[in-house]
């Protein structure tokens, strides 16, 4: 019996480490919302491949935007721009 809920204490809080793990964002490759500019679905109101040579780096993501104006935008507000 105890060996039973010892067992089960301790993939509880296996489980609870996995999840505390993950990121705040949706990454793919590194890349936040799969490499699409976050500001362009907002501007353009469509979804806009950005550039690596346009990125930058916010809650462990690479956000990657597909002009230098995108760009500064999400600097100056990410949470404006970031997906709820």
């Amino acid at each position: 019996m105890k060996k039973t809920i010892l067992g089960t204490a301790l993939l509880f809080f296996i489980m609870l480490g996995a999840h505390a793990q993950k990121s705040e964002v949706y990454v793919t490759d590194g890349k936040a919302i799969k490499g699409y500019d976050a500001v362009a679905f907002f501007m353009s109101s469509r979804a806009v491949k950005g550039s690596d040579n346009l990125s930058y780096n916010w809650k462990g993501a690479d956000w990657l935007f597909s002009s230098q104006k995108n760009l500064e935008a999400f600097k100056s507000n990410p949470e404006k721009y970031a997906p709820q």
